[in-house]
This record gives C-alpha cells, sequence and structure tokens, in this order.
C-alpha cells in the first residue's frame, strides 16, 4: 500500500501515488512532475487540464472520485509567509517566482502591480506551467486580501509606544490620543492639546476623553 496523500505531498509523490493506485502510464506520470502537480492544487485542476496530463478516461474518473472522497485532505492551505503588493519592485517578484513556484526566467520583468493583474491566459504566455499557474492564481487572490500598504504602515505606526515630552510635535500629540484614546483625527483637532496641555492631564483624564 502506497503512502496516503494530502495538500503537503510533494509533485513526486502524487504522480507515484498516481501511478500506483490508478494505473496511469509513465507519460502521464511525467506530466504530472513536468507540470509541477502537487498535493495542494488537486482540488483546483479542471476535468480537461487532468485529460490533458495523458490520463485515460477510466483512470480520469476514479482519480476524481478519490479527490472529490478525500476533499479535507486536500483542502488545508499551506502558510503563506511571503508578501507581494502593487508597489514590490520587479526583483522582489522575480524572487517570489523562484522561491515559491520555482519559476525562473531571466528576462521576466513583471512588478508588483502587474502581477496581481496577470490572468491564467497570460501566465500562460509568460511560460507557467500548469501547476504553477494554479499556485500563483491562489497567492494573487491572498495577495489582494492584504490591506493597502500605506494604512498598514498608518496602523503600525501608532502602535509604536509613543512618549509624550514638552517639545513633542502636534503630529506627536495625535498620534498619542488616537492610541490611547481611539478618538478620530477630527475630534483630536476640535481638543486642540498641544504637549504641555496633554502632560499637565492625568491618566485616568486622559482614558475619560470621549467624543
Amino acid at each position: 500500500m502506497s503512502r496516503e496523500i494530502s495538500s503537503d505531498s510533494k509533485k513526486e509523490e502524487i504522480a507515484d501515488y498516481f501511478q500506483k493506485n490508478f494505473k496511469i502510464n509513465d507519460e502521464a506520470k511525467n506530466n504530472l512532475i513536468k507540470e509541477d502537480i502537487s498535493g495542494d492544487i488537486l482540488l483546483d485542476i479542471s476535468d480537461n487540464e487532468f485529460k490533458s496530463l495523458g490520463i485515460k478516461v477510466g483512470q480520469f474518473i476514479k482519480i476524481k472520485k478519490f479527490i472529490k472522497g478525500n476533499e479535507d485532505k486536500f483542502k488545508n492551505a499551506k502558510e503563506i509567509k511571503v508578501k507581494i503588493t502593487s508597489k514590490s519592485s520587479p526583483q522582489q517578484v522575480k524572487n517570489f517566482l523562484e522561491s515559491c513556484l520555482n519559476f525562473r526566467q531571466n528576462d521576466i520583468n513583471i512588478d508588483g502591480k502587474r502581477l496581481l493583474e496577470l490572468g491564467e491566459e497570460e501566465m500562460d504566455k509568460l511560460g507557467f506551467n500548469l501547476g504553477q499557474k494554479k499556485k500563483l492564481v491562489k497567492y494573487i487572490d491572498y495577495f489582494k486580501t492584504l490591506p493597502p500598504e500605506e494604512e498598514e504602515e498608518k496602523e503600525k505606526e501608532i502602535e509604536e509606544e509613543i512618549i509624550i515630552h514638552r517639545n513633542s510635535s502636534e503630529q506627536d500629540v495625535s498620534n498619542f490620543l488616537r492610541k490611547k484614546s481611539h478618538l478620530s483625527q477630527e475630534i483630536i483637532d476640535s481638543l486642540g492639546f498641544d504637549a504641555e496641555g496633554l502632560l499637565d492631564l492625568e491618566d485616568n483624564e486622559i482614558d475619560g476623553i470621549k467624543k
């Protein structure tokens, strides 16, 4: 009995499992490896795409039934530790494609904005194989859920510890009040606190500031 496969299975493990359990021939097995068909994208492969890999109809029906019956094993998403935004440079995109998709083309020149706009047809023209294309679609969908970079930097800035002293700027005072009392900028402006006025307040008075 061959080892069970899941979303963590590598392309070689998938190809070996399909040959041992569904009797696919060597050509189909090699196509699975060539096209980077790993466990994390089995649910995304269409019927026609399976057939294009050289898998016979009878084998294909059994494979589809197996995948559907073990859907939970192939749903587990791998943790995505990289981040590409519309401001990512061509070199950052190139590094991502090489490290995460094993896609290497010296002449590729795509920045983050263009990568996030790629469709599957354009991916084909750029030379992505079937597995790389399916994985890239997943990555792009994830990257599009990330907050805009400007907002993320703004939130990070507010979260940093802010120490107020007599010569602190109006911006420091505003940031401190946004963090401490969660007030809008409009309300902070209406309060008119400078650094000295803020330092004269007791902690409980700061906490009690409301709209």
